[in-house]
């Protein structure tokens, strides 16, 4: 029973392992382009807002609005953001705000990078391979037989 256990636990360790490591695999990127045309061109599920002015936004019950002192926000990050007139909309804290698109400076988008996702699959299944290797070897040596 111990023998057919094991595998699947080590299986599962090593899902649960890459899975940590794939919010490695993404980064912020702020957009060049104006904040509706980001949100309109590339649907992300999630932008990162930040205020014209570098200055900051309050976030109050009635909604945002830019501030230069008190309860500053240097950035925003919104769910679900979509253009409706001339304001950006979405959830901040899962609430639902409306941003008018003057009180925003620049966006950033979450971006996959293929090399970040590819060292985060392997390093694990090098690590291991390296420390079977030596486990390997230090066997070998002490009981004068091969891997």
């Amino acid at each position: 029973m111990q023998g057919i256990l094991m595998p699947r636990i080590r299986r599962s360790l090593s899902a649960i392992m890459l899975i940590c490591y794939l919010p490695a695999c993404t980064s912020w990127h702020v957009e060049t382009v104006a904040p509706e045309r980001v949100v309109r061109e590339q649907e992300p599920r999630e932008v990162r807002i930040f205020p014209p002015d570098g200055q900051g936004y309050c976030l109050t019950t009635g909604g945002v609005y830019r501030a230069t002192f008190g309860c500053l926000e240097k950035r925003l990050d919104m769910e679900s953001p979509s253009v409706s007139g001339d304001s950006l909309v979405g959830l901040i804290r899962g609430n639902k705000r409306v941003i008018p698109l003057e009180e925003i400076g620049q966006v950033a988008i979450r971006k996959h990078n293929t090399l970040k996702t590819v060292i985060a699959v392997l390093t694990p299944f090098a690590a291991i391979a390296l420390v079977a290797g030596i486990a390997c070897a230090v066997h070998a040596e002490t009981t004068n037989t091969n891997c």
